[in-house]
């Protein structure tokens, strides 16, 4: 995993929760941001390159070129529609598969300034617990509104261990009012929604970007 400090101009400004598109002559590579607003002019992403991945294969040509200090980055954004509110009607839970937990720690990093007012649980799934990159970092973190779970488990389908848990823990955790993020690919994310719609969780109150980019049909 590779952690990407950019230094942003005085007029960039973003929301937690949103991404940046890092641009390639031969197509736009999606990142979610890493930091909260607070961090400005610095802003944080996390990458992890993947052999035969189309996207990773651009930006590790991009970051191969870019090794020196003051080397830029040519992005556009920020992009993506996923918010929390700084104070929270309800206890909130953010799902994150894989890297998608650089989305959820924007969210955290932002309430780090400011008491949400209610709790948030995050629950971060992987395929091994060499996976989870930043464990040591969130344990670090003691805050009495916020709870991190992690569960390592590469099945893939509804008897994968983190899905179960999800499907158990949903009603203890989740309110009428309670805003849900779902962060990861879209194999995951689709899993994570239907989890919750058995567990009686509204689809309106799910909030993700692969609704946006990766719909099912």
């Amino acid at each position: 995993m590779q952690r990407i400090v950019l230094r942003m101009p005085a007029a960039f400004t973003f929301r937690a929760g949103q991404y940046l598109e890092v641009l390639h002559p031969d197509g736009p590579i999606p990142l979610s941001i890493a930091s909260g607003p607070a961090r400005l002019p610095a802003l944080h992403l996390h990458y992890r390159s993947t052999p035969g991945v189309a996207d990773a294969t651009r930006m590790d040509e991009l970051l191969a070129a870019a090794v020196e200090p003051g080397a830029t980055l040519d992005v556009r954004g920020p992009g993506g529609d996923v918010s929390l509110p700084d104070t929270l009607p309800a206890p909130a839970l953010i799902v994150a598969g894989g890297t998608g937990i650089a989305q959820a720690l924007s969210f955290i990093d932002a309430f780090t300034g400011q008491d949400p007012g209610e709790r948030v649980t995050v629950l971060w799934c992987a395929d091994r617990d060499e996976d989870f990159y930043l464990g040591a970092e969130l344990d670090a973190l003691k805050f009495d509104w916020l709870q991190v779970v992690r569960i390592a488990d590469p099945a893939r389908g509804p008897d994968n261990r983190g899905l179960v848990w999800l499907r158990e823990q949903a009603a203890a955790l989740l309110t009428a009012d309670s805003p849900v993020v779902l962060a990861g690919g879209p194999p995951f994310v689709h899993a994570a929604c239907d989890v919750l719609i058995d567990a009686g969780v509204e689809l309106a109150r799910m909030q993700s970007d692969v609704f946006s980019y990766a719909p099912r049909g």
